[in-house]
């Protein structure tokens, strides 16, 4: 099944607050690296910032910003523990869970 197939299946029974939460969930995707920090936390049960950082080759900081929009969107949590971060796909979200199947190899 197609990308566009799949939206539109899944856009033909939401109501308002479904479709704009859909919006923001396909906005935050809509970015390589976020596509690339999904993939990884999906091949991974969860990963810190710094990890991420280090397999998406880019900035702490740049990573951060990222995670934030994923987080914003309810694709992700974030747990503090100690001096690290730890991120993890919130596995409870219908959307994430249609599209991961469905997610390039980068």
């Amino acid at each position: 099944m197609r990308w566009a197939e799949l939206l539109f299946l899944m856009a033909h029974d939401m109501n308002d607050a479904r479709l704009r939460d859909a919006t923001r969930t396909l906005k935050a995707l809509a970015n390589d690296r976020r596509l690339w920090i999904v993939r990884e936390l999906a091949r991974e049960k969860e990963l810190t910032v710094g990890d991420i950082a280090k397999r998406i080759k880019l900035s702490y900081k740049s990573t951060s910003k990222h995670l934030q929009k994923l987080s914003e969107a309810e694709l992700l949590h974030r747990e503090q523990r100690s001096l690290e971060v730890y991120c993890s796909l919130d596995r409870r979200n219908a959307l994430l869970q249609a599209l991961l199947p469905h997610l390039p190899s980068m």
